[in-house]
């Protein structure tokens, strides 16, 4: 994930009516934080990047209303008589009247920002999500959401910030750090970023600092603990990383790449830095997992922005050239795709679902099954709908074209397009801004000699509602003897593919799409038993043991209200004494050991090489107590 995509912080927008500066905005900052007292000191000598043949008008801002300001240069006024809200964070709007040249001018505020975190119980605690900002003893978390800097409507910013901390402290920003002085009174640290940026974040901490070299970037770790040999693992793999996708994408458009440990347990990137929990970032296969997406979104997110209004194509892009490429590369595409698949077949309904061009950010099973899953597939299509080479071709072309700038699916599209020398409209307009999937099911498949080999005949049909999906559907036909199996890709432009071909031996199965190269809703038979469909269902019964004793009974119907919460309509709780059979139409979750359906769960079990009983469980082969 990345700062500006898979946080509410990132997409909020002022509601007031602003007066907005065109060009960027420089803040050369200079802060004093106390943390104890939740307490900062700031001066801003802001520079507005603005012709001086232009006027300026009236210069309207937003700061934290517990902050404080004054100017030395320039008149303020205050456009609001009582502080608005942006969800925790009080806001007060000013405006700078016009005195003289107001292209340069200096801002001094001070204050408390301690927004206390939530437990709310979502993804990201301790920071943006569970708290728009806080300066505590135990850490110092500032994003744009906490107005902690003032913000003009819409502007990219460039900055360079100098920090005053206690002594041990250590401070992370974007970009280069360019000032370092430690003593007994405090340390100064100082952070710069002249490419443009949506917003300026502050972590500070009592950090232990690790730090190496490559030949592209500076490669820096931030532990809560002193642990050389964990920071030495993250400072190998962010070389390797990087020089990975600087060959593929193009130069790595930031000075530094940090992983810095949060207290909670927390997976989000920022530009040139990565904010990890302290379990996750020892769990042995983040490194090789979570890391490279957080590294790569400093290409897609961090490096070209997300036009929101269009759709948010950067997870999509990037969970497709890390999370799917370290599978395809370990010969696991396959099962990742089918994984993808499964996932939107299982939590998404018709009801539930919207296209490529409505997602913003991540908030549940439905919206990662969309934004992440069906863009990853996407992605994939277009990959095998051009090849290789374009493909790759395209993304360079695409990076250094809109690096530092924003960018949607048109974008993409017309990228893509000329890259390939095809046109792309039908693909992306079919992908990205229509909703749904295809339904594929062989209806007919037949075989004849024919000559000296055998005709295959066979109909392959889209099921879904709605128009045809036009798309080159594989197809894979084994041989009778042969190890490898033939396989074409027609291309199906209608609700029927019609499929005819004349083969040197006699065909004994065919396999549509086989590999899971297409965006599509999975038939049954292809799809494992998985949870995700029970907790997918939108129907669902609950059956409880009738022969329990009183007691144990209650519990389960209990357990079983706080389970179905608010879903009563497509929710049943039932005595497995009241059901005839099981019905086909919904999840079914049977409780207790005396459940009399039991012995029908575990039957259907046995062909999945699987097996439960009170005390364990063994799935293929293995054994889990």
């Amino acid at each position: 994930m990345y700062s500006s995509k898979n946080r509410l912080a990132a997409i909020l927008i002022c509601l007031a009516a602003y007066s907005p500066v065109h060009g960027a905005v420089h803040h050369a900052l200079n802060i004093t934080l106390d943390p104890a007292g939740h307490y900062l000191e700031a001066e801003d000598r802001i520079s507005l990047d603005k012709p001086a043949t232009e006027p300026l008008p009236a210069l309207e801002f937003t700061l934290h209303a517990d902050l404080d300001v004054v100017s030395p240069n320039a008149r303020l006024e205050t456009l609001d008589s009582k502080p608005s809200r942006t969800g925790a964070v009080p806001l007060r709007h000013y405006r700078i009247v016009p005195d003289g040249d107001l292209r340069n001018f200096t801002l001094r505020y001070s204050g408390r920002i301690h927004h206390p975190v939530s437990q709310s119980g979502g993804e990201f605690a301790g920071g943006v999500g569970e708290t728009p900002g806080a300066i505590g003893e135990d850490g110092i978390f500032l994003a744009h959401v906490a107005h902690w800097y003032p913000q003009f409507e819409g502007q990219f910013i460039t900055f360079d910030l100098i920090t005053h901390l206690p002594p041990g402290w250590e401070s992370v920003s974007q970009g280069k750090r360019i000032r370092h002085e430690a003593s007994a009174a405090g340390n100064i640290i100082g952070w710069a970023e002249s490419a443009p940026q949506k917003e300026i974040y502050l972590i500070a901490a009592p950090f232990h600092v690790y730090e190496q070299s490559t030949d592209t970037v500076r490669a820096m770790a931030y532990l809560r603990e002193a642990d050389a040999p964990l920071a030495q693992k993250y400072l190998d793999a962010t070389g390797r990383y990087i020089e990975m996708y600087r060959q593929l994408i193009g130069p790595y458009p930031y000075a530094k790449f940090a992983l810095v440990e949060n207290l909670r347990e927390t997976g989000y990137g920022m530009p040139s830095f990565t904010l990890l929990g302290r379990k996750v970032i020892r769990l042995p296969f983040i490194v090789h997992t979570s890391y490279p997406h957080e590294i790569l979104h400093n290409w897609w997110g961090n490096g070209v922005f997300v036009d929101y209004g269009a759709g948010n194509w950067a997870e999509g892009l990037t969970a497709y050239l890390s999370d799917h490429l370290m599978k395809e590369h370990r010969g696991q595409g396959a099962g990742h795709r089918r994984q993808i698949l499964q996932h939107y077949t299982d939590f998404v309904d018709a009801g539930k679902d919207f296209p490529l061009t409505e997602f913003r950010a991540r908030h549940g099973s439905v919206t990662e099954a969309v934004g992440y899953g069906k863009a990853q597939m996407m992605f994939h299509m277009l990959r095998r709908k051009i090849g290789d080479d374009a493909f790759k071709k395209a993304l360079r072309r695409f990076f250094m074209e809109f690096r530092f700038k924003t960018a949607g699916y048109g974008a993409l599209e017309q990228v893509f397009s000329e890259v390939s020398g095809s046109d792309l409209s039908g693909f992306f307009a079919q992908w990205v801004e229509r909703t749904g999937a295809p339904r594929l099911a062989i209806t007919f498949a037949g075989t004849e000699p024919s000559g000296s080999g055998f005709r295959l005949t066979a109909q392959i049909e889209q099921r879904q509602s709605g128009d045809a999906y036009t798309m080159d559907v594989p197809l894979a036909i084994s041989l009778a003897g042969d190890d490898k199996a033939f396989e074409i890709a027609p291309t199906m432009t209608g609700k029927r593919l019609a499929v005819r071909l004349d083969l040197p031996k006699r065909p004994v199965h065919l396999a549509v799409d086989p590999r899971f190269d297409l965006f599509r809703r999975l038939h049954r038979d292809e799809i494992p038993p998985a949870l995700s469909q029970a907790f997918g269902a939108d129907k669902a019964l609950l059956i409880l043991p009738a022969g329990a004793d009183n007691a144990e009974r209650e519990a389960y119907r209990d357990l079983a209200k706080a389970w179905r919460g608010s879903k009563t309509n497509g929710v049943g709780i039932a005595l497995d004494s009241e059901v005839d059979a099981l019905p086909a139409d919904r999840a079914i979750w049977l409780f207790g050991q005396q459940n009399r359906f039991l012995p029908v769960m575990t039957g259907a079990m046995e062909r999945y090489d699987a097996m439960l009983d009170a005390n364990q469980a063994t799935l293929n082969g293995k054994t889990f107590t």
